[in-house]
């Protein structure tokens, strides 16, 4: 049942289970023996500036004004900085697609932001939760680990098992749409 739902009386609440049997014991059938794990995913990306005036994969920039120098630089910067990203959008792309592969369902939450994000660096770019069998429960958190490790600039955060919370009610039939 919902969070904070209120009945009068037993014989109110026995009504509303009786009424919805049906759903509660599929709902339960479906649960059963699996656990929620969640899943938080931060870019943390950062470009730590040269010295000013060079690069070091590319060295010194010569023969420019001060200010010319000064945009090859932050373009440099600002092209590393969009690589990182794209290299950590991607590593988060297959990382959700493992954790997909050994999950039963998974849920989509808003990534959190400020003070809800913790106080490690880093943007949450993914806040995902997994209903996970009992028995799969390393697996998953191996799995995750490893399609995350080596990758700069990304961060897992893996919490959990949980009571399914996110899974209480039963998914949504997905319509076909016709092509």
């Amino acid at each position: 049942m919902r969070l904070a739902t209120v009945y009068r009386d037993d014989d109110t609440a026995r009504q509303a289970l009786d009424t919805r049997r049906g759903y509660f014991l599929s709902l339960l059938a479906r649960l059963t023996g699996h656990v929620e794990l969640g899943v938080k995913i931060y870019a943390t990306a950062d470009i730590t500036p040269p010295e000013a005036g060079t690069e070091p994969e590319q060295g010194p920039i010569t023969g420019l004004g001060v200010g010319r120098a000064y945009q090859v630089i932050r373009r440099r910067r600002q092209r590393r900085n969009d690589d990182a990203w794209h290299t950590v959008a991607l590593a988060a792309a297959r990382l959700t697609e493992t954790a997909r592969a050994l999950a039963v369902d998974r849920v989509t939450h808003t990534p959190e932001r400020g003070s809800l994000a913790g106080s490690a660096p880093g943007t949450n770019i993914g806040n995902d939760a997994y209903l996970v069998p009992k028995d799969r429960v390393a697996a998953f958190r191996t799995g995750i680990l490893a399609a995350a490790r080596g990758v700069p600039g990304l961060r897992v955060e893996i919490s959990g098992p949980w009571a399914p919370y996110s899974f209480a009610l039963q998914p949504q039939p997905h319509e076909e749409t016709a092509a």
